[in-house]
């Protein structure tokens, strides 16, 4: 190590022990956060300053401003204010162990926040080493890979960008990923991993120099049979087993990615599945002989039961077809979470490029696919040249009634439909077997089918529009909302377009003003209510 080097890291390590030791004294909370929280978990990138989140008791923001003067006037032989060639002024931190005319000091950054603190800085992602508090280098790679994300998502050439990506960024965050060497623990909290999940997932499509490090990421977020993960010398990288016992993580990846594993007990093998066939959960109704006793089933289960079956029917039949699906609608906010039980199937289909396939000639091909369940009959409006695709719901599958008509409704749409967007299979998320679209997207289309609903003349569409309310205020609820608190992602055209994203602000607002209880859900989430 260069001698600049060694000086540096004495430097800004002490600088960080007497910060944190000063602020404590003071009674306040507070976080090593960036290149210096990853340093001090291993990484070898020595940090040219020292950041620190300083976290509110209580209801109020901390000054920075003051923290920085009460620290200058205390502690005047090692914090000073300095001024910068640019004529502002910085806050720095003077080591005495440093001899002139070598470099003796290092900039620091007191970065406050607002109480309650921001998700990204909850106790379950921070931990404390060599006694100094600093945040999860897990939560550190999620950062700045979705930085890199986010560029990529900004960018006009998207080609361009994968083939030369910004190189500062990617050298630092080949630094923090377990081939570079370090031991990185994955958090308990759950909607954190199920972020990190999307973010890692999407990253190691777009960016194969990584894909070797992020798998690693990905099986121990995604695994909870993973005791212990290794690179191929045996050497652990992170073993994972007391996070995740007795964790129900209900989260399938679209594929399962192979890893090599080790573990102190018999681990079960890790298979490869095909980029087509995703994991299998099938929704087979018990057999009536196979139990002694008989199981007494709602009305909503049985719906809830039928609806995930017809949607694998559905989602099989035309991935057989090279046709990719997610499903919105009710069915998806039951996927993930919502107690309400599905009444119908909404499914979004994605025909291969160069294949021109309308919704009319998919519904043809499902109905082909099962022509003895699957029915195809006309619409009410005898001049709309357009049929509605339905499945027979027999009496071994549920009680007459439980279905209007004892049919299930299948509604089959393209992009484009209703401001829904073209999704990459990276952007498909698997919720129980199932192929959903993201939670961001179908909160906003819960809340655009309110909006329509209520306007509707018809009595019964009219109605719907308070089923609608009462979805989306317990997707609000719903533990997938955490992480977009602070990963945003509303600014993602290709997600949301500019039209579908101006009229979701005035219905957030609209929303908010009926449904007041609901402003602050919306307001963390980063919108004006």
């Amino acid at each position: 190590m260069a001698k600049s080097t060694a000086n540096r890291k004495t430097i800004v390590s002490n600088a960080a022990r007497d910060l944190v030791r000063a602020l404590e004294k003071r009674g306040f909370t507070c976080i090593l956060v960036q290149d210096m929280a990853a340093f001090l978990q291993g990484s070898k990138v020595v940090p040219k300053d020292v950041k620190l989140v300083v976290l509110p008791q209580s209801v109020g923001i901390p000054v920075n401003n003051q923290l920085g003067r009460d620290l200058v006037e205390q502690q005047p032989s090692k914090f000073r204010v300095r001024q910068r060639k640019n004529k502002s002024d910085v806050l720095s931190y003077y080591d005495s162990s440093i001899a002139p005319p070598k470099k003796t000091f290092c900039d620091f950054e007191l970065i406050s926040v607002k109480y309650p603190p921001p998700p990204e800085y909850r106790p379950e992602l921070t931990s404390r080493v060599d006694g100094l508090p600093v945040l999860s280098l897990l939560a550190i790679v999620v950062d700045k890979v979705n930085e890199l994300l986010e560029q990529y998502d900004a960018s006009s050439n998207k080609s361009d960008f994968i083939q030369r990506p910004p190189r500062k960024l990617c050298q630092t965050i080949r630094t923090l990923l377990p081939t570079s060497g370090h031991s990185i623990c994955t958090p308990t909290d759950k909607s954190f991993r199920l972020e990190a999940l999307d973010c890692f997932i999407r990253a190691s499509a777009l960016f194969p120099e990584f894909s070797s490090g992020l798998t690693t990421l990905i099986r121990a977020c995604q695994n909870m049979k993973t005791i212990r993960l290794s690179r191929p010398d045996g050497f652990p990288v992170l073993d994972v087993a007391h996070f995740f016992r007795g964790i129900d993580l209900a989260f399938e990846s679209r594929r399962e990615l192979a890893l090599p594993v080790s573990s102190m007990e018999v681990a079960s093998p890790v298979s490869t599945a095909s980029s087509l066939e995703p994991s299998e959960k099938a929704f087979s109704l018990p057999d009536s002989d196979a139990t002694a006793v008989d199981e007494i089933k709602t009305e909503a289960q049985y719906r809830t039961e039928v609806t995930c079956l017809v949607a694998k029917k559905v989602v099989d039949i035309l991935q057989n077809i090279g046709v990719e699906t997610a499903l919105f609608g009710s069915l998806a906010c039951h996927l993930y979470g919502n107690e309400r039980a599905p009444n119908d199937i909404d499914i979004i289909t994605f025909p291969p490029p160069g294949r021109l396939m309308t919704a009319e000639w998919l519904k043809q091909a499902i109905y082909n696919g099962d022509p003895e369940n699957f029915i195809l009959e006309y619409g009410k409006n005898p001049n709309i040249a357009y049929r509605v695709l339905y499945y027979r719901v027999s009496d071994d599958l549920a009680p007459s009634n439980t279905f209007h008509k004892d049919k299930c409704k299948v509604d089959v749409l393209l992009p484009g439909t209703m401001n829904l967007p073209f999704l990459p299979s990276y952007n498909i998320k698997w919720r129980q077997g199932l192929p959903v679209v993201p939670f961001s997207l179908l909160l906003l289309q819960k809340l655009q089918g309110w909006d329509d609903h209520r306007r509707m003349p018809e009595p019964y569409k009219f109605e719907k529009h308070k089923v609608d309310a009462s979805d989306v205020q317990s997707l609000l609820q719903l533990e997938h909302a955490v992480p977009l608190r602070f990963s945003k992602p509303w600014t993602n055209r290709n997600l949301f377009n500019e039209d579908f994203y101006d009229l979701s602000l005035k219905r957030i607002k609209e929303f908010s003003a009926i449904y007041p209880a609901c402003a602050d859900g919306w307001a963390r989430l980063g919108f004006t209510v």
